[in-house]
């Protein structure tokens, strides 16, 4: 569903509906971390067929009710591969552009800067891409490269109480 967002946005700015292009590629950025995040709890929020119950899958879809890429990176579990990243020049550009995008852009006028549009999609393409590299990777990985971490030895269920209770506190 995130290329699905991707290639809409990449429809509309071909067709000089900036404004809107501008939103749905960032909201592609925003899919495409909370679709690793499922992945890595090993849950599916977005769709549960008719008759599919899951009594914890409220509590998950409501911990993933955010939309700040940095917050959605760290849930990841994929934030210190970004400072190995951002040490590459282009990488830096393109989550720089990236990561100031955020919900409320839709309200927000950019101009008619075409090119500001083209560019701010092709670094969305881009930090997708790199997204898309820790699909594959699980927390044992994770986990392994960061020992020293205090909650190394949490279940991905506890992680996911944790950001419950984060943004628990960051509401109340």
């Amino acid at each position: 569903m995130a290329k699905d967002r991707l290639a809409e946005a990449e429809l509309l700015c071909a067709n000089d509906f900036l404004q809107g292009a501008y939103y749905l590629a960032g909201y592609a950025v925003e899919f495409s971390l909370k679709s690793l995040i499922c992945k890595r709890l090993g849950v599916e929020v977005f769709y549960q067929p008719k008759g599919t119950l899951n009594p914890w899958s409220s509590t998950v879809a409501k911990a993933l009710q955010i939309h700040e890429l940095p917050a959605l990176l760290v849930f990841a579990g994929i934030h210190p591969n970004l400072k190995t990243a951002l040490l590459k020049k282009s990488f830096f550009t393109d989550w720089s552009k990236v990561s100031e995008w955020d919900e409320q852009r839709r309200y927000q006028p950019i101009g008619s800067n075409k090119q500001i549009v083209i560019e701010f999609i092709k670094s969305a393409k881009r930090i997708m891409e790199w997204v898309e590299t820790h699909y594959q990777t699980f927390w044992p990985n994770y986990f392994a490269q960061n020992k020293k971490r205090v909650f190394y030895t949490l279940t991905p269920f506890a992680l996911l109480l944790l950001m419950v209770e984060w943004l628990a506190n960051r509401i109340y």
